[in-house]
This record gives structure tokens, C-alpha cells and sequence, in this order.
């Protein structure tokens, strides 16, 4: 039986806690079956400046097939989940989205009923609509007595 010690030197840093992995052959074979074409280089982000995503694997215990105690092997099924959080990527892309359709529906909507609007480009004379307003006041007051 022999016995593997990891430890990723390049990930270590203070803040990091090591710890120390003693399993078997079979272990570290189903670890490295797991992990086939697993490149740790590559990174779901939209870009190398943003934070990496967070990424929670497990293995779900299915089923116990056959438990071999003489030679100490147990044959199961497992279920392998992995778990992330890349739907906040996808809502700050929609949410951006949404705000500038927000923002151009506003905007247009703001320019429509400015330049709807009947006085905006035409001169009004002051002076000649209170004089006819008064004429029309006048009017109407010799029109009641």
C-alpha cells in the first residue's frame, strides 16, 4: 500500500491552510479519473482581472454494490455534482441589458413629447395673445350686463 503526500507549492501562500492528504493508490486513482483533462489554467471569467469562480464538487453516494472485506474493496455508484454560481455573471449581462433599453426607451420617449408638443417650434407673440384675451374678456363682460 503506498502512501502520496500533495501539496500544490504554487498555490500556497499565508492565508492558505495545507493540508496533508494520506490515501491510498485507489484513492489517488479515482482523484486522478475525476481530474482527467482538468486544466487549472482556465478560468470561467469573463476576463483575467475578474474573480475566479467558485466552484463546490462533491460525490453523492448512490448505491453499495459489493463490499469485498477480505481484500477490502468496496464497488459503489456515485453521482458526481459540482456546483457554481455562474448564473450572477449571466444576471449582470442581463441587468445591463435591461438598463440600457431602460435608458433608450426613456430617452426616446422624453424626445418624443418635446417635439410633440405644438409651441415648441413655433414664435408665439406675447403681446397679441393677451390682447386677445382681453378683447375676449371684455366681451364677454358686455355680453352679461
Amino acid at each position: 500500500m503506498s502512501t502520496k503526500y500533495h501539496i500544490n507549492k504554487e498555490k500556497v501562500s499565508k492565508d492558505t491552510l495545507v493540508a496533508f492528504v494520506v490515501c491510498s493508490f485507489d484513492e489517488d486513482q479515482l482523484v486522478t479519473d475525476l481530474f482527467n483533462g482538468y486544466n487549472s489554467l482556465i478560468r470561467p471569467v469573463p476576463n483575467a482581472s475578474s474573480p475566479p469562480i467558485e466552484v463546490a464538487f462533491s460525490l453523492a453516494l448512490v448505491l453499495l454494490i459489493n463490499v469485498d472485506e477480505k481484500n477490502q474493496i468496496m464497488h459503489t455508484n456515485v453521482w458526481p455534482t459540482m456546483q457554481c454560481d455562474e448564473w450572477k455573471f449571466v444576471s449582470m449581462v442581463l441587468d445591463r441589458l435591461l438598463l440600457y433599453i431602460f435608458f433608450a426607451a426613456t430617452l426616446g420617449g422624453t424626445i418624443g413629447v418635446l417635439f410633440s408638443a405644438p409651441n415648441v417650434f413655433e414664435y408665439v407673440d406675447q403681446a397679441a395673445v393677451i390682447e386677445k384675451l382681453k378683447q375676449a374678456a371684455a366681451a364677454e363682460q358686455n355680453t352679461s350686463n
